[in-house]
């Protein structure tokens, strides 16, 4: 019916408009910018340079700033940007699962799990076992609302506005990153049209609350989604490795290996993707039981994803 208010439905006295150019790669910084075609559009006001801030995860970014939506979108159009080379440890998705199949037959697993923890990974030798290999992408969460934060930065304190999965976040992360008190963020929690994980960050906060206090007006930051599918924070890829010897009526051996996706500098233990069969939770009873996980490091950020691990561990044991 168009009776629920959202983010972009927001409109304050004064407000301006972001659209952002964010680093097409996540460690990506901005060399330079030529505005001089977004001069001729009518209601732009200026480009702005956001910051990546560690603790909010948000990308470094140039901010066209309007007076309007169309002038901020048609200047986001316009404006070029220079990046600088970032040197990735994983080139691209072939390079990725090729790195996953390498560590599975050669390497050493980060973690086992079976009857003794951590014991040594024992392939089955039994030329009558079932194999099976599944790759998994990467997959973004994709709501129908895309992430969008709308602030005002007054008298030293910020007021936002937004659809936010975890406000409890924003006042533990971001008063330190802006020098400010908790009490000195006021979050105004706006329905949200779909989250899945994605809302619990708060990158987008920490982008409009920069633009606000530069601008010293309220701001509306414009997250389309193609920049919604482009920085966003990711289920991670996966390969996996199944084996198994069974009966028609017993599982005798089962062993899962499973190549996942890390962040560089982002600890992430292997426990947290193994829910689902992987992490000796194995629905099926089998009598001899071992799972093998190996990480790699990708330069793409990643996420909660609703259900966590269990959709592609319950996925690839069915």
């Amino acid at each position: 019916t168009g009776k629920h208010i959202y983010t972009m439905d927001v409109r304050l006295p004064g407000m301006l408009y972001a659209a952002l150019i964010r680093s097409p790669v996540y460690a990506g910084k901005v060399v330079s910018w030529d505005d001089r075609a977004l001069h001729q559009v009518p209601g732009f006001v200026k480009v702005i340079e956001i910051k990546q801030i560690e603790a909010a995860l948000n990308r470094n970014a140039v901010a066209v700033i309007a007076t309007n939506t169309w002038a901020a979108l048609e200047g986001k159009r316009l404006l070029r940007v220079k990046w600088s080379e970032y040197e990735n440890p994983v080139k691209d998705s072939d390079a990725l699962f090729l790195a996953f199949e390498e560590e599975i037959n050669n390497g050493k697993p980060a973690q086992v799990f079976g009857k003794v923890k951590n014991a040594p990974f024992v392939p089955i030798g039994d030329s009558n076992a079932f194999h099976a290999v599944y790759q998994l992408p990467y997959l973004a969460h994709a709501p129908i609302e895309p992430v969008n934060c709308t602030a005002r930065f007054k008298n030293g304190k910020f007021e936002l506005w937004g659809g936010f999965q975890a406000p409890g976040t924003i006042a533990s992360v971001l008063p330190k990153a802006f020098g400010v008190k908790k009490e000195d963020i006021l979050v105004n929690l706006l329905p949200m049209g779909g989250s899945f994980g994605r809302k619990e960050k708060v990158d987008n906060p920490a982008d409009a609350m920069q633009l606000a206090k530069l601008l010293d007006k309220p701001v509306q930051m414009l997250y389309s989604r193609t920049d919604d599918m482009q920085a966003d924070f990711y289920r991670p890829a996966s390969l996996h490795h199944l084996s198994a010897v069974a009966t028609k009526t017993q599982l005798l051996q089962w062993r899962h290996q499973q190549g996942i996706a890390t962040f560089p500098g982002k600890e992430i233990a292997a426990v947290w993707d193994g829910y689902g069969g992987a992490m000796s939770d194995l629905y099926y009873p089998a009598s001899d039981y071992q799972s093998a996980f190996y990480p790699v490091e990708s330069p793409i950020p990643l996420g909660s994803w609703r259900s966590i691990s269990y959709n592609h561990n319950v996925f690839v044991v069915e």
